[in-house]
């Protein structure tokens, strides 16, 4: 299946290795983001992007008075799934993103803190796509262990299915 899914995703590799750049994050992370997003640049802010992956919390508003409440589930929840899982690496591979969660933890708990840190992490992604650049916290030597992983992949795959 995974060998599918890396044939699948071949004319996205250009993307999937500027992603992988990212500690924690893996080519078939990169490319389940990519399936659920699709084309970045259709979403005019990070914002859009979010809730359309479904990680804004839904507002119950009344008169003067509004109340964010738990995130929507009814979205895209691979991409979700995914980040959270993958999410301590890619928070330990950054000082940015490492201080943004233990801010927000200590302010408003340990789970609040996960979600944020997936929309951050999604928002730089989509900036990533949007300029081209890799991460700047990249860790150089897992970066091309990565690289080189997926390049024996991909030849792997599309040797086998030129022998089918």
């Amino acid at each position: 299946m995974t060998k599918e899914i890396f044939y699948a995703g071949k004319p996205f590799e250009k993307e999937v290795k500027l992603l992988i750049s990212i500690k924690g994050i893996t080519p078939l992370s990169a490319l389940a983001f990519l399936s659920d997003v699709g084309d970045v640049s259709r979403f005019k802010t990070t914002r859009k992007m979010n809730a359309y992956l479904g990680l804004v919390p839904k507002l119950k508003e009344s008169g003067d008075s509004s109340h964010a409440g738990h995130i929507n589930r009814a979205s895209r929840k691979t991409t979700r799934t995914l980040f959270t899982q993958s999410l301590v690496q890619a928070m330990y591979a950054s000082p940015y993103l490492n201080s943004n969660y233990e801010n927000i933890k200590d302010r408003r708990g340990a789970g609040r803190a996960r979600i944020a840190l997936i929309r951050k992490l999604c928002g730089v992604m989509r900036r990533m796509l949007l300029n081209g650049e890799p991460f700047r916290d990249i860790h150089i030597e897992l970066y091309n262990k990565k690289i080189r992983q997926l390049d024996r992949t991909i030849k792997r795959v599309e040797q086998e299915k030129k022998i089918a």
